[in-house]
């Protein structure tokens, strides 16, 4: 109907600033086993990979990661743009990482995390897969999990200044 739902947050609005340090940015949204709401990106200030998680009304929870959010440091500067829900609840996502601070230099990010907002050591560097094709800026917008459990991600590779290539 176009009217914000007041049984969400209150108001219809969740503000995820409540911890001290943490500025968020969130880009994409699942909904895991549990009707939690996850949510993946990044904490531009921390800086690092950022994942919180909220209930159906809007709360919190407080048993994901670290009082409701898993927050990955990193060096330099990373984001998550894209995530999926396996069977088995593990989530995964994709995105960038700023290799130098100077936003010439991207790699692709996969990582995988835990249902409880650890990181998922089996998979990659302790739940982190980091990948460098071009020396320029890699970086993967979508990632989807095919039914053999394999993962496909999908975004763009810069061969120039102006030149941009699939990636897959």
């Amino acid at each position: 109907t176009g009217v914000a739902d007041s049984t969400f947050g209150g108001d219809g609005i969740v503000n995820l600033l409540s911890v001290s340090g943490i500025y968020p940015s969130g880009h994409e949204i699942i909904l895991d086993s549990f009707s939690r709401i996850i949510i993946a990106g990044n904490n531009p200030l921390g800086p690092g990979y950022l994942f919180a998680c909220i209930d159906s009304t809007g709360v919190i929870d407080s048993t994901f990661g670290l009082n409701g959010y898993s927050i990955f440091p990193i060096t330099g500067y990373g984001m998550l743009i894209s995530c999926a829900l396996q069977d088995d609840g593990k989530i995964v996502a994709c995105g960038y990482y700023d290799t130098t601070g100077t936003s010439t230099d991207y790699n692709f990010v996969i990582m995988r995390i835990n249902p409880d907002g650890t990181a998922d050591s089996s998979f990659a560097s302790n739940g982190i897969f980091e990948y460098s094709h071009t020396n320029k800026r890699d970086a993967l917008t979508c990632i989807l999990i095919q039914s053999d459990g394999k993962l496909l991600a999908a975004g763009g590779c810069q061969d120039s200044l102006l030149s941009w290539d699939f990636a897959l």
